[in-house]
């Protein structure tokens, strides 16, 4: 098993928003990406409180139970931005995976995404939670007109907005040499997925972090970015 986890504040943005962590716990092995929203510091709160509360209560859980642990955290920052004023309509996405017994749990609320790479087939496992995705499913645009969009950064859920959330929970067997790659849409919007599909099968993945990164800086770079990479050689658990 190998990880890499890279997240840069990009070339526009003053403040990272986006929140990652990866790491070991009784169920598995874990990588988390968080993207914030909100003024006055509320992003930049709202996704590193989300991330470390998750991170808990994978640490603390002998069952894997994502719904009810993303519930949890969506109830504590709803709860916390109805406490502060100035926080108030702070919300950021939520993009977990847990590796267990070859099995690959993802969650996921918003616009950040979970790649799984077999050989050289890439598939978006999550649907992202956005305005332009609803358009995509009713037919109105075509993926391809949802890249220029000029709404295209509307999300239709975030964690930490609302009492009650929609929450995209899905469980994936894995195999040896898979690849999964957890990303902020500050990726997704300057990289394709055959882009990330090639970079991810022709480069280790250290090298394979650093190259994305470099491209989506080298277009504008106008959001934070943030991803993780993990290769699954079997075994956890």
């Amino acid at each position: 098993m190998k990880i890499v986890k890279k997240t840069h504040t990009g070339l526009v943005r003053e403040q990272n928003q986006d929140f990652i962590k990866t790491g070991k716990c009784p169920l598995g092995i874990y990588g988390i990406v968080a993207d914030g929203m909100g003024g006055h510091n509320g992003g930049e709160l709202a996704s590193e409180m989300a991330v470390n509360l998750l991170e808990m209560k994978i640490n603390s859980s002998e069952v894997i139970q994502i719904k009810t642990w993303i519930e949890e955290v969506n109830s504590h920052l709803y709860n916390y931005s109805l406490l502060t004023p100035e926080l108030t309509g702070m919300g950021t996405t939520l993009t977990l995976g847990l590796i267990s017994n070859n099995m690959l749990y993802v969650g996921h609320v918003g616009d950040s995404r979970a790649y799984l790479l077999r050989g050289k087939e890439l598939c978006q496992l999550t649907t992202d939670h956005s305005f332009v995705q609803e358009l995509i499913n009713l037919g109105d645009i075509t993926k391809e007109e949802a890249n220029n969009h000029p709404r295209k950064n509307i999300l239709t859920q975030a964690v930490g907005t609302a009492k009650e959330i929609e929450i995209q929970v899905l469980n994936q067997p894995i195999e040896s040499n898979d690849i999964i790659l957890l990303c902020s849409d500050g990726l997704t919007n300057l990289v394709t997925n055959d882009e990330i599909s090639l970079m991810l099968q022709n480069y280790q993945i250290e090298d394979c972090a650093e190259k994305l990164l470099e491209t989506a800086l080298n277009r504008g770079g106008n959001d934070n970015i943030s991803l993780i990479i993990i290769s699954y050689e079997g075994g956890v658990n």
